[in-house]
């Protein structure tokens, strides 16, 4: 389910269910649009954390921690486009 607050700011959440092993999951996430940048998160129930910052010039850092077991990872993105 997405819902857009407004023409800069959504919010979204999935549910899923596995039947056979009775297994449920819940996550959250954001998107937020500023005039030369979007930032974009996302929140789980699994202890996940994630979120990352681009520009539309080709910049980007990103970043993901996995609370239950430790894991943090980090990134940067760059795009280059030959002239």
């Amino acid at each position: 389910y997405v819902r857009r607050i407004n023409e800069r700011l959504a919010l979204g959440t999935e549910y899923k269910f596995s039947y056979p092993d009775n297994e449920s999951s819940l996550s959250v996430g954001y998107e937020y649009s500023f005039r030369n940048a979007r930032v974009q998160g996302n929140v789980d129930a699994d202890g996940k954390v994630a979120c990352s910052v681009m520009d539309y010039q080709g910049m980007g850092f990103s970043g993901m921690i996995d609370y239950c077991r430790g894991d943090y990872k980090f990134g940067v993105l760059l795009h280059v486009v030959p002239p």
